[in-house]
């Protein structure tokens, strides 16, 4: 399973790429919006986890970006309510700080809906 991983905070970037490789996925990293989607349309993910700080991030070209999209996409920020999701089939939003086994748990149950093709939002 491919993962894109963007995060603007190097050792959160490391961390978590660490977790996701020993978990025997393939992670491709991105610090900006620009290189996140230059890697999402190069690697076609079967996941997208991304940190709402991430610099270059515009909210309209997101919304454009994300609209009809089918990759599930996990979403790391400080609030601590569920933002809207935008649009995606599954989709799932982490606060900090979290623990380990949370964010594993949150990308395999979202790997797996991506797998089965359900609608579904885990919260």
């Amino acid at each position: 399973m491919n993962i894109l991983l963007a995060d603007p905070d190097r050792y959160i970037l490391l961390c978590c790429s660490r977790l996701l490789e020993q978990e025997g996925y393939t992670v491709a990293t991105a610090f900006d919006a620009a290189e996140l989607f230059r890697l999402w349309d190069e690697t076609r993910p079967d996941l997208v986890i991304l940190d709402t700080n991430l610099p270059q991030l515009n909210p309209d070209k997101w919304k454009q970006r994300a609209a009809g999209e089918r990759t599930p996409l996990l979403v790391l920020g400080t609030r601590r309510s569920l933002p809207a999701g935008p649009g995606q089939a599954a989709f799932s939003y982490l606060a900090f700080p979290f623990m380990p086994d949370e964010f594993l748990e949150r990308t395999a149950g979202l790997l797996q809906a991506e797998q089965s093709s359900e609608v579904t939002s885990y919260e």
